[in-house]
């Protein structure tokens, strides 16, 4: 989680709380959100929590690392980048 604080991190797992997330179910999810912003080109974490909640909520069966990889595939090999994706689903 490079270029993530901890304070970012404190807020991303508040996002996920308020969702109905328990502790440690919010905590795994700000650390994924944290991993988004750093495989993409969203600028912020608010930007990739708000995003990644978005996606599970559509699709709640993958798991937050399918999410990240197939985003993050799709903007490594084809012109499109992975915050657009990410603002696409």
């Amino acid at each position: 989680m490079v270029g993530t604080t901890a304070v970012e991190l404190q807020k991303s797992t508040a996002q996920w709380i308020r969702l109905g997330k328990s502790m440690d179910e919010a905590s795994e999810a700000a650390k994924a959100s944290a991993w988004l912003v750093n495989v993409s080109e969203f600028e912020n974490i608010d930007e990739a929590t708000t995003s990644l909640i978005s996606m599970r909520q559509a699709f709640d069966d993958l798991s937050y690392e399918d999410f990240i990889d197939k985003l993050n595939g799709v903007g490594d090999n084809f012109s499109s980048s992975t915050d657009q994706l990410a603002f696409g689903m």
